[in-house]
């Protein structure tokens, strides 16, 4: 019976981006919240993405925007902005990067 209700749940089709908060963080301040929208990645996607982030000819801009659609900034998504976001915000990948992982795979953070 639960795995009835469970399975009800679960679509084959589902959307091809999910959206989730990054915490970016910021010198001598609170992290500020901004929204990003990620691609879904296939099982196969995400193993091309792993490969990629083991290239050096792709910059960590090319390699977020790889899985980014869009950004809670009024700035355009773009590769000239997205390096610009982690060369002032040094911790800003690393957390794109986690809040990604995080979501994809389900995970909670406790309060």
């Amino acid at each position: 019976f639960l795995w009835e209700i469970v399975m009800s749940k679960l679509k084959l089709a589902h959307a091809p981006t999910f959206k989730t908060e990054v915490k970016i963080p910021t010198p001598a301040g609170e992290p500020v919240a901004v929204e990003f929208e990620f691609a879904w990645l296939s099982r196969k996607a995400m193993v091309e993405f792993a490969d990629d982030c083991d290239r050096k000819d792709l910059s960590d801009a090319d390699l977020v925007l790889k899985i980014t659609k869009s950004w809670g900034f009024e700035d355009e998504s773009n590769a000239e902005n997205m390096a610009y976001l982690l060369d002032e915000y040094p911790s800003a990948g690393v957390e794109i990067f986690s809040a990604f992982y995080k979501a994809y795979n389900g995970a909670r953070e406790k309060n």
